[in-house]
C-alpha cells in the first residue's frame, strides 16, 4: 500500500501542465532582460518585471508532421513586454525549445518595435550529407 502511495505522489508530482512550464518559461525572459538591460527606465523595468508578456512562435522544425504541431516540435518563441515609457518598444526575448516550452532557454534579449508574428514559418529540409555534396559540386 505504501508502494502504490508513493508511485501515486511521484507521478503526480513529475506531471506539469502546460502552465507551468510557460510560467517557468517567461520567469526565465524575465531574469535574462532584467539582467541585460540594466538602463531601463524604472517604469519599463516595472513593467518587465511584473507585467503580462505577450508570446509570439514560429514552428522550426515539424517532427509531428500535423497541421496543429505537437509538444515535440521545435519552435523559436519571442516573450515580448511593450514598454509604457518608450513609444512603441518593446523588450523581447527570444529562444528556441520545445512546443511544451519545457527546455526553452532564453537566447537574446532586444529592444525594438515589433508586430505580431503573421504566417507560417519556413520548413526545415533535411537533406543528407550525400545530396549537400552533390549540390555543392553543380
Amino acid at each position: 500500500m505504501k508502494i502504490f502511495l508513493l508511485l501515486t505522489l511521484i507521478i503526480l508530482v513529475s506531471c506539469a501542465s502546460t502552465d507551468y512550464y510557460y510560467a517557468k518559461a517567461v520567469e526565465k525572459a524575465r531574469k535574462k532582460a532584467v539582467g541585460e538591460l540594466p538602463l531601463l527606465s524604472d517604469a519599463d523595468r516595472f513593467e518587465v518585471k511584473f507585467g503580462n508578456p505577450e508570446i509570439m512562435r514560429r514552428r522550426i522544425l515539424d517532427r509531428s508532421k500535423s497541421p496543429y504541431g505537437s509538444k515535440n516540435d521545435i519552435y523559436h518563441t519571442w516573450i515580448v513586454w511593450r514598454l509604457p515609457e518608450s513609444d512603441g518598444q518593446c523588450v523581447v526575448v527570444s529562444g528556441v525549445g520545445e512546443g511544451r516550452m519545457d527546455d526553452w532557454t532564453p537566447g537574446h534579449v532586444l529592444i525594438r518595435e515589433i508586430e505580431k508574428v503573421e504566417g507560417e514559418a519556413e520548413k526545415v529540409e533535411k537533406t543528407s550529407d550525400e545530396e549537400t555534396n552533390r549540390k555543392r559540386a553543380q
